[in-house]
């Protein structure tokens, strides 16, 4: 008793060597201790095998206290196991009292019958576990039940999204033959253009030209977000903004001249958000409003 008060004592900050302990409880037959040193270091399954060397109850209280201390529900079932398997073992010319312990066992885990069955005689009659098989059965209905309404929010979800889709194939919008391209100000009747649910519109060829001056600067921007439908899907956008990326990383600004895109891949990219209203304005935020490029023209406004 006061050699398993001392390991309770000093169980969570041992003092003393757990593995020499260990040796020297199972040279002096001191198994409780044993059992008490092994579940106080965390090794539940060995503090289970010598339990059952002394009994039942401890080893099952163990499992509890394991359970008690956070234990996963799969290395619990496996402490519970062995429990269960021990009792049949043990009991194995008397099936009738095995099956009582193990239904005892089976009331206080999270074990099934299913789970236990495989340790039994071929011969063991199903009637002896009613009421273990009707409340496993219960379980199973439950679990059924909670995948039903799993898979009924998902379709509704699904439902939604087709909708959506449907919905913005059918959408139309309207441009005035006086319209201009919100990049570059000039008439869009005239040229290919493209229109955004925002409302904004623009030249083609100028959106391209946005997103390739986009791209020298911030390549992995194209990586992700609503871009992301597109050079995510196609390797070669991929492979291409990836190297840019790289590129870019190392110098400050991303060579085009390393990749092999068309300006039908760059509108293609362009495509899928506005430059105005979405990610790229975002990110493009803190850049200065007039570049080194436009150096020359803001000197001739300068007063």
């Amino acid at each position: 008793d006061l050699l398993i008060k001392f390991v309770e004592r000093w169980g969570c900050e041992p003092v003393y060597e757990y593995k020499l302990a260990l040796a020297m409880c199972h040279r002096h037959n001191k198994m409780r201790a044993a059992s008490e040193i092994h579940k106080v270091v965390g090794e539940y399954e060995e503090a289970i095998k010598v339990a059952l060397t002394i009994n039942l109850q401890l080893a099952q209280l163990i499992a509890i206290e394991a359970e008690k201390a956070g234990l996963d529900e799969e290395r619990s079932k496996k402490l519970w196991l062995l429990v269960a398997r021990h009792v049949i073992e043990v009991e194995k010319h008397d099936v009738e009292m095995a099956t009582r312990k193990v239904s005892d066992i089976l009331k206080h885990c999270s074990l099934r019958i299913d789970e236990v069955l495989p340790f039994f005689p071929d011969f063991v009659k199903i009637g002896s576990f009613k009421g273990e098989v009707v409340r496993s059965l219960e379980q199973y209905n439950q679990k059924i039940r909670s995948l039903k309404n799993e898979m009924d929010e998902h379709t509704k979800t699904a439902q939604r999204i087709r909708a959506d889709i449907e919905a913005q194939r059918s959408r139309t919008a309207v441009v005035s033959e006086t319209r201009r391209c919100d990049l570059s100000g000039e008439q869009v009747t005239a040229r290919p253009m493209t229109a955004f649910p925002c409302g904004h519109v623009f030249l083609t060829d100028k959106l391209v030209s946005n997103i390739i001056k986009f791209a020298q600067k911030k390549p992995r921007a194209l990586l992700s977000g609503p871009f992301a439908a597109v050079t995510m899907k196609e390797e070669k956008l991929r492979k291409a903004l990836d190297s840019l990326a790289k590129d870019a990383q190392e110098r400050g600004t991303a060579n085009l001249a390393l990749v092999n895109l068309t300006r039908s891949d760059w509108a293609r990219i362009s495509s899928h958000e506005c430059p105005l209203c979405g990610s790229m304005m975002i990110l493009t935020c803190h850049d200065p409003l007039i570049g080194p490029e436009e150096a020359k023209e803001a000197e001739s406004w300068a007063i």
